[in-house]
């Protein structure tokens, strides 16, 4: 027992200075098209034009009642007038880059977020590849993007934010 404890340690050390970590972004680096979490409900319609719905949304999690604003599928989730999640299932919106979009190959974020390109993994027949987020303190943020994708075709299905 006593020379398993020291190799299984040995293991575990190597694998983890070996493993890359996803790529990350500043939490104000975040953007949807040219908007970002700095918008309002009302710059919003502004830049996109009235939603097609605006539904009230419960957050069990948060225990909080918000606004979902829908536009051709997509959902922008206000709270206290400030835009807090959202979810991509459309190409009509872009994330950050215009490579990253619904309908797009996943290999396009090679090029934009190699490690994390590199780290993409499949769960219940569903690729997904993630985005840390770092607050502008310099904390690491309890949600990080998630883009998935179809694994046998490879194209981006869906972006959004996801509860660590």
């Amino acid at each position: 027992m006593k020379k398993i404890f020291p190799f299984i340690t040995l293991i575990t050390v190597l694998i983890s200075c070996n493993a890359q970590n996803n790529d990350a972004l500043l939490f104000n680096q975040i953007t949807i098209n040219t908007f970002s979490f700095k918008q309002t409900e009302s710059s919003l319609v502004t830049i996109l034009g009235n939603p097609e719905t605006i539904e009230k949304y419960y957050n069990e999690m948060d225990d909080e009642n918000w606004l979902d604003y829908r536009y051709s599928g997509n959902s922008f989730y206000f709270f206290n007038n400030k835009l807090i999640d959202f979810e991509l299932k459309s190409n009509a919106f872009y994330f950050y880059n215009p490579i990253i979009k619904v309908g797009n190959y996943i290999s396009g974020i090679n090029s934009v977020f190699p490690n994390s390109y590199l780290n993409r993994g499949i769960v219940s027949n569903l690729g997904f590849i993630t985005i840390d987020i770092n607050m502008p303190d310099g904390t690491i943020s309890d949600v990080f993007i998630e883009i998935n994708y179809n694994k046998v075709s490879n194209i981006i299905t869906s972006i959004h934010l996801v509860a660590k």
